[in-house]
């Protein structure tokens, strides 16, 4: 159960970083964390209904200079999708099964209708 007085809102962050002992191996813990501070964006986003999801961090990119986040809905929603950045640009495309369903330079908004 929870406690009568128990606040469900919160400012929170958590970093978990999982890596091989054989990359590191001959570095310290405390090394490591300052050698370590950028991660990469991450691949895939699974927002839950309601839920908003905001990227607010330093990522290092690849050397590509480009990274493709996937975002996963099950259900009817408004997909709504804003970017900013002083030192990157941002293309967004919402597709199914391939097909291009929304195209937008910095934003998109888009009604995702399931089964569509």
């Amino acid at each position: 159960g929870t406690l009568k007085d128990t606040k469900l809102c919160s400012t929170s962050m958590v970093d978990l970083r999982l890596v091989s002992r054989a990359k590191y191996e001959n570095r310290t813990g405390m090394e490591w964390l300052c050698t370590s501070t950028r991660v990469p964006p991450p691949d895939l986003l699974t927002p839950q209904p309601d839920e908003q999801v905001l990227i607010d961090a330093e990522y290092v990119l690849p050397e590509l200079g480009q990274h493709a986040i996937s975002v996963k809905l099950n259900g009817d929603y408004l997909l709504r999708v804003k970017t900013s950045s002083a030192e990157a640009d941002f293309r967004i495309e919402l597709r199914r099964r391939g097909k291009v369903l929304g195209k937008g330079v910095g934003a998109l908004e888009y009604s995702v209708v399931e089964g569509t």
